[in-house]
């Protein structure tokens, strides 16, 4: 796998692990504030900008395991290659799908006023 790839496969990690610590992080520190201090658009705000914050520096010091993603990304192409083949091969013809689907006709549009008065002239 070339380099370019596995950077992006672990800057697609990070960034779901920073949007998971984020998650967490505002999910329990509302929880300890609602028990503290009556909820205002205020602190939630505040609880949110520094969640981001905290996320994003404890995602910068994670260790990916970069062989972990490539094996898994590599297990994801081949049954996706698979499911493939198996799309490839139709279960039903073309003319036993246009029975079964409805047929729905558009209906007719209505004049503007512009053609209204184009008429009437």
């Amino acid at each position: 796998m070339k380099k370019q790839k596995r950077k992006s496969l672990v800057k697609t990690a990070r960034k779901a692990a920073r949007k998971n610590i984020s998650l967490n992080l505002i999910t329990e520190l509302t929880a300890v504030a609602e028990k503290l201090v009556p909820a205002s658009k205020k602190i939630e705000k505040a609880i949110k900008k520094d969640a981001k914050q905290l996320a994003k520096k404890i995602s910068r010091e994670l260790v990916i395991d970069e062989a972990a993603l490539v094996s898994a990304s590599e297990q994801k192409k081949a049954a996706d290659e698979t499911s493939k083949t198996d799309k490839a091969t139709p279960s039903a013809t073309a003319p036993e799908i246009a029975k079964n689907k409805p047929t729905t006709r558009k209906p007719a549009a209505t004049p503007t006023a512009k053609a209204k008065k184009a008429v009437k002239v």
